[in-house]
């Protein structure tokens, strides 16, 4: 497998990480088609420190971070940048980028035409990212919005289906069968006969 296809596959091309010390850093990766190679940069946005590592290099840099194979070492190179790991110390001649897991690269000033070719395909990466990042967000929110819609579309469905409309109410109502009382029974219990209002002893007075 060709080195651009492995550094692809492990997900460590076009990485970044900013740092905030004396002034702000941005380190990130790339891949260089004409050489083949890895470029682990460094920048302020003025400068850029960097280095290009063919697979050679990086078998040097895995075996001095004691990793057993190319796989792990690249695995842990993702993992420093994705999760903060690095550490950066730069000086004015050269910058170092060092991880807890024993990664070290030590990065060298560039030319001022390679530092401008540097920053400006860096600038149109991140621009590009950025459209991306935004069109994806759009996408997420039109099917936000509809799901949203469909959801209280059903919720107004459901809620309407558990009352009867007026028109049935006063239907349901009609059709209701209206309970002849008998004669002699009561209203409120039609099983049982109305007992009539006791009138006490009547005494003839005469």
């Amino acid at each position: 497998m060709a080195l651009r296809d492995v550094l692809s596959s492990s997900g460590v091309v076009d990485l970044q990480r900013a740092f905030s010390l004396d002034t702000r850093y941005l380190a990130f990766t790339s891949f260089c088609v004409e050489r083949g190679t890895l470029a682990i940069s460094v920048t302020d946005g003025r400068c850029v420190w960097s280095s290009e590592l063919d697979e050679d290099g990086l078998q040097e840099h895995r075996e001095s971070a004691n990793q057993p194979a190319l796989a792990p070492f690249l695995a842990e190179l993702r993992a420093s940048f994705i999760s903060g790991g690095l550490q950066l110390q730069v000086s004015e001649q050269e910058a170092i980028l060092s991880s807890a897991g024993g990664l070290e690269f030590q990065l060298f000033e560039s030319t001022a035409t390679k530092c401008r070719q540097t920053l400006t395909d860096l600038i149109f990466r991140l621009a590009t990212k950025s459209i991306s990042l935004e069109q994806e967000l759009n996408v997420t929110k039109t099917k936000l919005q509809d799901l949203r819609i469909e959801h209280d579309s059903a919720a107004a469905a459901a809620s309407s289906s558990s009352f009867l409309s007026e028109p049935e109410f006063k239907k349901a109502k009609h059709a209701q069968p209206k309970v002849k009382r008998q004669q002699g029974r009561s209203l409120i219990n039609p099983s049982s006969k109305r007992q009539k209002t006791a009138s006490g002893v009547v005494f003839d007075e005469s």
